[in-house]
């Protein structure tokens, strides 16, 4: 257990040599949220290029003669953004890992 000072309780034996994590700074936090926001507001964008593409070309557009398995990554984003951006505040570690995934795409 930690004392008043944030240091180890050596008298209880399960605790030696292991430090208990300490909780996240208010700075810290406000710097999460203001980067997974910027993340949210980049992909709505791109939320809306996609669909604006589906609603003038239909699900099946080629992207202009891309390989099929290109064009419905591309399609199928359409729907992954928008879960991203619910993810980045749901559960923000999957929503980044989602959002870092598709972007080194």
């Amino acid at each position: 257990m930690l004392d008043q000072a944030g240091s180890v309780d050596d008298r209880n034996p399960t605790n030696q040599g292991r430090a208990m994590p300490r909780p996240p700074d208010a700075k810290a936090s406000r710097r999460s949220l203001i980067l997974r926001t910027i993340y949210a507001l980049c992909l709505l964008g791109a939320t809306y290029n996609h669909w604006y593409a589906i609603y003038h070309h239909g699900l099946h557009w080629d992207y202009g003669g891309f390989p099929k398995g290109s064009a419905t990554f591309w399609t199928a984003l359409a729907f992954f953004d928008p879960a991203a951006v619910i993810l980045l505040f749901a559960r923000p570690n999957v929503g980044v890992g989602l959002t870092v995934a598709f972007a080194s795409l």
